[in-house]
């Protein structure tokens, strides 16, 4: 019985040793402080050790700006696909609509066979619908994309948009036929 007690009297003795241990403070070795980095000052006659390019050379690609093609059978159409032309007129200033996103949003038939505009739906897909920029006079290409039923679709979804309307105020659909260029001409807009 006293041996039992005794073995009893250890485990305790060893458990509050054990919570002692591991409760002290004690410090640990972890990474030396790092120096606080010092400055280096170059005289104007020195040249840094950094590598610089030359100042006429840019190692970012420069920005071309788009070049609506002057002569429309330059446009290749790759097979199975469409491309689409025009130039956004605002109606509000009867001037051509600058450096604004335009976007062929997809008319969806309720029935497959009937393509009647009444009988569908148009969806802007932010990630994946056709997008073109125009240029200064207004002019976009969306080119080589599905031939598709859709609408003009112009501004930015988050901000300021509009869609091109037919005389009844209803959204205007256009249909981007197959191995063919479409030319939309001017699309007046309230923009």
């Amino acid at each position: 019985m006293r041996s039992h007690q005794y073995s009893s009297d250890l485990l305790i003795l060893f458990i509050v040793a054990l919570l002692l241990v591991s409760c002290s403070d004690v410090t640990q070795s972890g990474p030396a402080p790092q120096e606080t980095p010092r400055v280096i000052v170059l005289s104007t006659d020195e040249v840094s050790p950094l590598s610089a390019p030359a100042n006429e050379v840019s190692i970012l690609p420069t920005p071309v700006p788009f070049q609506f093609p002057t002569d429309l059978s330059t446009i290749q159409v790759e097979p199975d696909k469409a491309v689409v032309i025009g130039r956004l007129i605002s109606t509000i200033t009867n001037q051509p609509i600058a450096n604004t996103s335009v976007r062929m949003a997809k008319i969806y038939y309720a029935e497959e066979g009937n393509k009647d505009p009444s009988q569908g739906a148009w969806a802007l897909d932010n990630a994946f619908s056709p997008y073109a920029l125009t240029n200064e006079g207004g002019y976009f290409i969306f080119e080589n994309v599905e031939p598709v039923d859709f609408v003009i679709f112009v501004g930015d979804i988050m901000d300021r948009y509009t869609v091109q309307t037919n005389e009844d105020g209803l959204p205007a659909s256009h249909t981007a036929p197959t191995d063919e260029l479409t030319d939309l001409g001017d699309i007046m807009v309230e923009y």
